[in-house]
């Protein structure tokens, strides 16, 4: 959230800093590194894209995505198998949430439930996933949830296909 006063109101409620979103890959490595030591072991992160947004689109999981999610890794720090634990084991309480929030046709809170599935979902590399939701924050911010019954069904699909790759992830091995 990058309205005015934000990262203020963070700082004095005892935050030791602020990150904005969207949060770019060069901008949370720093933060990182101002807080933990970075063992110079890994390639330094490109911020130049790597592989056109196309291809990437049609992809259930983007490999790049989560190999650079990997250099940030740092012992006690942030830990990319916790991340992906985390996404697997919250993936049905969104898809619920989303379900029951569109019978209740509460419109806002849907849109909120899709945006933040869907930021979790793309920094994990999930771009279909997050494609699907995008549309169902859309439909909700605009008010259109009819259809949206089928997408919240897509985005289960799409969800249980990616959480079955995480599960197998060389990542998520010892």
């Amino acid at each position: 959230n990058a309205m005015e006063g934000t990262r203020e109101r963070c700082i004095a409620a005892g935050m030791d800093e602020y990150l904005s979103k969207p949060i770019k890959r060069a901008s949370l490595r720093a933060m990182l590194t101002q807080f933990f030591p970075v063992v110079e072991t890994s390639p330094r992160l490109s911020t130049a894209p790597t592989a056109d947004e196309d291809s990437l689109e049609l992809s259930v999981l983007d490999e790049e995505a989560l190999d650079e999610l990997h250099t940030l890794e740092t012992p006690g720090g942030f830990s990319l198998r916790e991340v992906m634990t985390l996404f697997i084991s919250e993936s049905e309480r969104f898809v619920g949430e989303m379900r029951e929030l569109l019978a209740e046709r509460q419109d806002e809170e849907l849109q909120r439930s899709a945006h933040t599935f869907k930021a979790n979902g793309r920094d994990l590399g999930a771009l279909r996933l997050a494609a699907v939701c995008q549309q169902i924050e859309d439909r909700a911010r605009e008010g259109q949830i009819d259809g949206v019954d089928a997408l919240i069904d897509e985005v289960e699909r799409e969800a249980a296909h990616v959480c079955d790759l995480l599960k197998d992830h060389r990542y998520m091995q010892g």
